[in-house]
């Protein structure tokens, strides 16, 4: 006697597990290892994860399908989860110091996978790769800074890690080769052409040189007429004897 189908869907681990079912052949012993461990209660989801990591990193339509139910499903348990994290912060008094301490020990890294879709192991591997410097200018950030994700925001895939200034500038000029190109060009012509020669300063008219001559003779003359007065008072005054 067949048993009545469950109206509740089947879970995640299950339908791995179904999944995992249907690859077991022959010819994949690799598969039928993985269905062991799963039938064994130690369900392996890494796989599945990994799909869907990079899914989200290479389609578009998905991550903002994802980001969509994210922030429904916030927004719907929004009192569910402050009363977890007031829960949190009432059982652990230092759980707003290790979240902190964890935030600044990352450099802002834990919003990778949320944003970009990679690890902080694969972030640091790209590093490694560009040895630490920006794709475009090859310098090192400043002490205190690090590199930012280069992406393309049409289709979402990750191009490099480049600096404020270099990840900027790509930004002011659209993503667009043709402006990057224009402008190139630009700066290459301006300095074909030379140095500006520099401009002439204005020769004074001999009326106002005259005027800054007598003004200067009155400064000096008044400056001659305020010591003589200072050395007037010092000086004991002539036929008084002491």
């Amino acid at each position: 006697m067949r048993r009545a189908a469950s109206a509740r869907p089947p879970c995640k681990a299950a339908r791995i597990i179904r999944r995992g079912r249907r690859l077991e052949t022959p010819a994949a012993p690799r598969a039928r290892a993985c269905v062991v461990k799963r039938r064994s209660g130690a369900t392996d989801v890494a796989s599945y994860a990994e799909r869907r990591r990079k899914r989200y990193a290479e389609d578009p339509e998905y991550r903002a399908k994802t980001r969509a139910y994210s922030n429904a499903w916030h927004a719907a348990n929004k009192k569910r989860v402050n009363a977890e994290l007031r829960r949190k912060r009432a059982e652990d008094p230092d759980f707003n110091r290790k979240q902190r301490a964890y935030y600044a020990k990352s450099r802002g890294r834990a919003w990778l996978k949320y944003y970009y879709g990679i690890s902080v192991e694969e972030y640091d591997a790209l590093l490694a790769r560009q040895k630490g410097k920006c794709a475009i200018c090859r310098e090192k950030p400043s002490p205190g800074e690090t590199l930012g994700v280069d992406h393309c925001h049409v289709t979402g895939k990750i191009r490099g890690l480049l600096c404020r200034g270099c990840n900027c500038g790509l930004g002011n000029y659209r993503d667009d080769p043709r402006r990057l190109r224009a402008g190139a060009a630009y700066l290459e012509a301006s300095r074909a052409a030379g140095p500006r020669p520099p401009k002439p300063r204005p020769r004074a008219s001999s009326t106002r040189r005259g005027e800054t001559r007598r003004a200067s003779r009155s400064a000096r003359a008044r400056r001659a007429a305020g010591r003589r007065c200072v050395a007037a008072r010092r000086s004991p005054p002539r036929g008084r004897s002491r």
